[in-house]
């Protein structure tokens, strides 16, 4: 049976259990301020309860054997009853279904527990807890969409708790029973948005087959198991099939530094909270009243639904009963920023909401109200210290903030709180959450993509982590998808060394976004190719907020804000690199120390906020249609650079192209992305090669030759021209300020004479710091031509200090015995640049 079925049997058999309970409701009212309390049930009809079936579903659930100590939790209690009550064994609800045909509501706990060791008595807390046996999603059909829940993701079993509501469950093949590993699954799991809110525990109550769903707009309802098969799950297995992108080793290993790494938008800020809370529910909220009750041991049982068994604060005045009642905390309900108190007792009949949490704030407990803000505002925002501002940590967007004044203006109501003198109070919401001890500071923000948490710890200060990972998860690939891809990238990369590359360099990018890599360079001779629509592509798969568009004037500028250099992808478009020759040669020099592959160290001056020290993984993607568009030596170790399609798709490609690029899945992702994203996880890389120089192409040798300004070309010519083995950076300056040369280069500037110190030293080779000798009186660092150098004609480099005075001996007669006419070569360098068309 799947939960599509519906035959008359079962229509009619559930109308009249809804009808009898519907005409004991009318007979007796229920107050809407209190959860609904009915003591009519024995107008329903009497229950034939399926014994067999509850044991086949009870063995499923618990095959794994059991422990000493360990045992299975139930409960049963009326139909119309909000209060679970304590819970019984198995043996006890087993032997009520065999001898009693009254209607009850039947339950379980995902858990099992230990007895207590005061009483010896069954209770669902978490400090007895033993082992996490199932995961359940509720509200499946209603809340949350059959389409939520992946095809592959097979439930254990099914069981119809309201008309097309579903508990869907998925049995462990082996118990969890580490407390931490098994709260931290719940709070991922939840993350995936599979199932409902409720307590951050794993022991769940959740439903039985047989029992009576007692809700309103659904009583009489009997929970029927639909489905029980024998397909059942490791906590990776479920991990993966909700596409959580987290591992169960991990988790194993270290819990709370798992769940703190990934903390969703859903979560917030708690993990972080001053506060380490007992009770805080799944969506981040953290009630200190529930806290408090914690803590003075007023809490009777927490089943981690809407409702919590405390004791009563009048339970003295009790004439029967344990002396508890109902507590529902912040975060749980269908209005989690509201409070709720009930005691059915007669003596309590007076006692509302108010009149608790004036006991407590009394008691010495916190100052709290009936509607409060404060944990959801807590939850959501923190503050951040270095420019006096509050954080939103929810938001989809990491760098959301606001100042103090906008975030009051945002929040300007106020609510009543009952304080300490027993006297309520009205305070503003934004005051609240200021007061709150639970709310978060950090020191400002910061950019970590080796890690997905919200919030990162530096030297036991907390800062707001602004990446945020790409949320495709893993999963089905769809070959389709991929092969246009591909298509795409051997259209608009036409070298297959160059492709290659490429593709390697995106997927350890998207597999790891530490990973910098060389700089790649486009180059396309025609415009409108299609760059702009790979860039846009790269990044919606690395996601938007990741990425930052600067333009290379922007790069090379004298702006003091920096903070884009943190974004792990960057891209520049029409790329140019313009200026004099001098300025040609500084803008590569301060280019490379953005792109060096290492990851570095670097002063951040954010716009708003301090100054922070961030490491920085950047990658780089520059676009241009010039062929010079960098001045790239010809032996850079940094640049990457390859050359787009020669002439423009015809329009009809594009046309294809966009369409197929804005089709979306159900939850408004492109589809591509989903594929594309997934299949580059899936490839080998190979990181030594890639963080090891690029290969040089026929693309960069071209750029090289066509950025050498007059300058360079006048370095490179004097040392080729020269007519000895030795020289020195003086000789050659005394060529290229030679007045042959002076309306071809501008050699006055001290900032070209550092440049073409460096293209000497750079196409010349040294014999090290101790090779200096005395000609004429002088000082002088000789060096030796490259082709000298390889040809033999001057000696090896020492190994030891014993073999300089042999070379610096060789040098003198070398320079000695020579004569050097350096307007001559300054002359010849002249008509090379008129031959070339420099001049």
């Amino acid at each position: 049976m799947t939960e599509h079925d519906n035959t008359e049997d079962k229509k009619e058999k559930q109308a009249a259990l809804i009808a009898s309970l519907e005409a004991a409701q009318a007979a007796q009212p229920v107050p809407v301020s209190k959860p609904l309390a009915f003591t009519s049930e024995d107008n329903l009809p009497p229950r034939e309860y399926d014994q067999t079936r509850i044991n086949e579903f009870l063995d499923a659930v618990f095959h794994a054997e059991m422990d000493e100590d360990e045992h299975i939790l139930t409960w049963r209690r009326k139909p119309l009853s909000t209060g679970m009550g304590y819970p019984k064994s198995d043996e006890d609800t087993e032997n009520f279904v065999q001898t009693s045909k009254k209607a009850m509501s039947l339950y379980f706990g995902t858990s099992t527990c230990a007895l207590h060791p005061d009483d010896g008595k069954l209770y669902n807390r978490g400090a007895l807890f033993r082992s996490l046996r199932v995961v359940v999603l509720d509200d499946i059909g209603t809340k949350v969409p059959f389409s939520k829940i992946p095809d592959t993701f097979t439930p254990s079993y099914k069981i119809e708790t309201s008309e097309g509501n579903f508990q869907y469950g998925y049995i462990l093949a082996e118990p969890v029973r580490d407390f931490a590993a098994a709260t931290a699954l719940i709070q991922l799991v939840y993350e995936s948005g599979a199932s409902d809110e409720g307590g951050k525990m794993p022991c769940k109550i959740v439903r039985l087959p047989e029992g009576v769903n007692g809700k309103k707009g659904k009583a009489g309802f009997v929970s029927v198991m639909t489905e029980l098969n024998d397909i059942v799950y490791t906590p990776q297995d479920i991990l993966d099939a909700l596409e959580l992108n987290a591992s169960w080793d991990d988790i194993l290993e270290d819990a709370e530094a798992a769940t703190k790494s990934r903390a969703s938008r859903s979560v917030g800020a708690s993990p972080w909270s001053p506060l380490s809370p007992v009770a805080a529910s799944l969506n981040g909220f953290i009630d200190p009243v529930l806290e408090w009750l914690y803590e003075t041991d007023n809490v009777k049982d927490d089943n981690g639904h809407s409702w919590v068994s405390i004791a009563c604060p009048w339970g003295e005045g009790h004439s029967s009963g344990d002396g508890s009642a109902s507590y529902m905390p912040l975060g749980r309900g269908d209005d989690v920023t509201r409070r709720g108190f009930n005691c059915f007792h007669d003596s309590c009949a007076g006692n509302k909401t108010a009149d608790m949490l004036s006991y407590v704030a009394v008691n010495g407990g916190p100052e709290a109200g009936s509607i409060d803000p404060a944990a959801a505002l807590a939850s959501q925002y923190v503050f951040d210290t270095s420019c006096n501002s509050v954080r939103d940590i929810k938001s989809f967007r990491r760098d959301r903030m606001m100042t103090l004044q906008s975030f009051t203006t945002a929040y300007p109501h106020s609510v009543t709180v009952q304080r300490v003198d027993g006297k309520p109070k009205a305070i503003t919401e934004t005051s609240l959450w200021k007061t709150s001890k639970s709310r978060v500071t950090v020191s400002g923000a910061t950019y970590d993509p080796s890690t997905t948490s919200r919030i990162v710890d530096r030297d036991d200060e907390l800062f707001v982590n602004l990446f945020s990972i790409p949320a495709w998860g893993k999963g089905p690939i769809n070959d389709e998808h991929v092969a246009k891809f591909i298509d795409y990238l051997e259209y608009l990369i036409p070298d297959e060394l160059s492709r290659d590359y490429f593709l390697h360099w995106l997927a350890a990018k998207c597999q790891d976004m530490t990973f910098r890599g060389a700089a790649l360079v486009m180059v396309a001779t025609k415009q409108g190719v299609g760059r702009s629509t790979l860039a846009d592509m790269i990044k919606t798969l690395i996601g938007e907020p990741n990425v930052a568009d600067v333009p290379l004037r922007d790069m090379l500028g004298d702006s003091g804000f920096n903070e884009w250099r943190e974004k792990p992808f960057i891209v520049s478009e029409e790329t140019l690199s313009t200026g004099g020759n001098a300025d040609a040669y500084g803008n590569y020099e301060r280019l490379k120390t953005f792109i060096d592959p290492r990851t570095a160290t670097v002063s951040i001056n954010p716009k708003y906020g301090l100054k922070r020290e961030s490491k920085v993984h950047s990658s780089y993607l520059f676009l241009t249609n010039h062929a010079n568009a960098l001045a790239i030596p010809a032996g850079d170790r940094r640049f990457f650079i390859m050359e787009n399609a020669p002439v423009p798709a015809e329009p009809a490609v594009f046309t294809a192209l966009n369409k197929w690029l804005r089709v979306n899945d159900s939850d408004g992702m492109p589809s591509w992305g989903r594929s594309v994203y997934r299949w580059l996880q899936t490839r080998v890389v190979n990181i030594e090669e890639l963080t090891a120089p690029p290969p040089t192409t026929e693309t960069k040798e071209t750029m090289a030759a066509a950025a050498e300004n007059n300058a360079d070309f006048a370095v490179r010519k004097a040392v080729e021209l020269w007519p000895h083995d030795w020289l020195t950076v003086p000789e050659i300056f005394e060529v290229l300020g030679d007045p042959a040369l002076s309306g071809a280069i501008y050699f006055e500037e001290e900032r070209a004479k550092k440049y073409a110190r460096i293209l000497i030293i750079k196409n010349t080779i040294s014999y090290g710091a101790g090779m200096v000798i005395k000609l004429d009186g002088k000082n002088i660092r000789p060096r030796v031509t490259t082709a000298a150098y390889k040809k033999g004609r001057v000696p090896n480099r020492p190994l030891t200090k014993a073999g300089i005075p042999a070379i610096k001996s060789h040098a003198k007669r070398a320079y000695y015995s020579r004569v050097t006419d350096t307007s001559a070569i300054a002359l010849a360098i002249h008509a090379d640049m008129v031959a070339a068309g420099r001049i």
